[in-house]
């Protein structure tokens, strides 16, 4: 491995020291045994500074860029935004989104791996999507997504899909007024033989395939759009 480019490594430490207060960076310091050029001098610099210059120095003392893996490594620990799924893919993308042209990628485990740099805008911007912004393009229900959405940024497709299952029920409930659940509650709010409480949109319950559709399926949670 070569050493890193300066401007990248500057630009590594302004997203780092926004993860950090001044004695945590003290203390990753002490723990990669990074000079620490603030006691030297007696005074203290700027957080992302500090970073870049003792990172710096390091990395271009060993001829290598793994000082700075180690303190992207040192700060991007998965268990510390176990909690904050959002804030840990702003962090991994913001620090991919400079690491990609590089032909290094920080992964979900938290560690700096080797990958194929990337050549163009247009293909660092493909491989940078997130999961969260490939959700916002389907365009989901906001009533879906309400239940549902940090299951689907960790990923944990079956938790979703329960979750958003749930919270189906529970929009039915808010909207009908029943207090009841499961069957009884869909035959009770979607009832085509009396008046339901709760009509499909686009369906006027004229026709007789009108009326089959009001009833439960499968497919209810792929197409059901409550009205609002």
């Amino acid at each position: 491995m070569n050493v890193m480019d300066n401007q990248v490594i500057e630009s590594i430490s302004r997203i780092l020291g926004e993860e950090l207060t001044g004695s945590s960076i003290t203390k990753m310091f002490h723990i990669l045994d990074f000079v620490d050029h603030d006691i030297e001098r007696g005074y203290t610099n700027t957080k992302w500074r500090r970073i870049d210059e003792s990172v710096t120095e390091k990395c271009a003392k060993l001829n290598n860029p793994r000082p700075l893996f180690d303190a992207i490594e040192y700060i991007s620990k998965p268990i510390n935004y176990v909690h904050h799924p959002e804030s840990w893919n702003n962090l991994k993308k913001a620090i991919n989104s400079t690491l990609i042209f590089t032909g290094y990628e920080l992964k979900d485990d938290g560690h700096v791996y080797k990958v194929k740099a990337a050549r163009t805008f247009d293909e660092a911007q493909t491989r940078l999507k997130s999961l969260h912004e490939e959700i916002s393009s389907l365009n989901l229900h906001h009533q879906v997504t309400k239940y549902c959405t940090e299951e689907l940024l960790q990923q944990d497709y079956f938790h979703a899909v329960f979750e958003a299952s749930k919270g189906v029920f529970n929009r039915i409930r808010d909207i009908s007024g029943l207090t009841i659940d499961g069957q009884l509650l869909l035959d009770k709010a979607f009832d085509f033989k009396k008046q339901p409480l709760i009509l499909i949109q686009g369906n006027s319950l004229k026709t007789q395939d009108e009326k089959k559709s009001i009833l439960w399926s499968n497919q209810f949670y792929k197409n059901l759009s409550l009205s609002i």
